[in-house]
Order: structure tokens, then C-alpha cells, then sequence
């Protein structure tokens, strides 16, 4: 395997490049020329930190208290929700029964039901304002 260190930084498409270049110097002799310039390796997209259900939880619950809050929409409250989709259905089993929802059947009805508790709080604050 010391014989393919030389190569270790080149991705597949550009070992594969060469040997092609490689078969055609030994079919017929001649070193192929290529005009294209060899690819820039690619920069690993930075991510965040991943999205934990213990995050989940927190902004959650910090959601449902501030939702009889003015400057939470319900359009706030939909995006906010809608960031759940990260979480497995075991995560978010684990959100809705703390959040007192119990298992639901899909990560839908799950995501739906918490939506519907959060935005059920905003209405009921609001009706009782005068």
C-alpha cells in the first residue's frame, strides 16, 4: 500500500484521471496532455453544532412561555417548530411526552401536536385580554 501514498490527497475522480492517462501512455507511449486544470479540493461545508433533543426541549419550552407574548407570531412559532423535523422520531417522542403530549404516531403528528399546544396557549391568552 506505500506504492499509493503518493496519491492519498487525490479524490477518485482525479485517481481515476490519471489512471486513464496512465493507460494511454502505456497503450500507445505518448503522455497525454491534459488541457484541464486538476480540481480544487472541495471545503467541508461548515456546519453547527447538531441539533440536540435536549436543545429541542429548552427552546421549546421557552416557546410555549413566551407565546402569550405580542412579539410571538404565530409565524415565529411555526418556524420554530418546524426545526423539529431535524430531531428522530425516538427525540422526538422523548420532547412531546415531556412537553405532556405523550407518543403520537408520526414525526408529523408529533411536530402538529406541539405546534397546536403552543399556538392553543397564544389563542386562550389572547381571548381572555380585553
Amino acid at each position: 500500500m506505500k506504492g499509493l501514498e503518493p496519491f492519498r490527497e487525490l479524490t477518485i475522480d482525479a485517481f481515476a484521471g490519471f489512471l486513464r492517462r496512465a493507460e494511454e501512455y502505456e497503450r500507445t507511449g505518448i503522455l497525454p496532455v491534459s488541457t484541464k486544470a486538476a480540481p480544487k479540493p472541495r471545503a467541508k461545508k461548515e456546519t453547527g453544532p447538531p441539533y440536540s433533543v435536549d436543545d429541542a426541549i429548552r427552546e421549546i419550552q421557552s416557546l410555549y412561555e413566551q407565546a402569550a407574548d405580542e412579539s410571538t407570531t404565530y409565524a415565529k412559532i411555526q418556524e420554530e417548530v418546524k426545526k423539529l423535523d431535524k430531531l428522530k422520531k425516538p427525540e422526538l417522542d422523548r420532547l412531546t411526552t415531556e412537553f405532556g403530549l405523550g407518543k403520537l404516531k408520526s414525526k408529523a403528528a408529533a411536530i402538529k401536536a406541539v405546534a397546536d399546544k403552543i399556538e392553543g396557549y397564544k389563542k386562550s391568552v389572547q381571548r381572555t385580554q380585553f
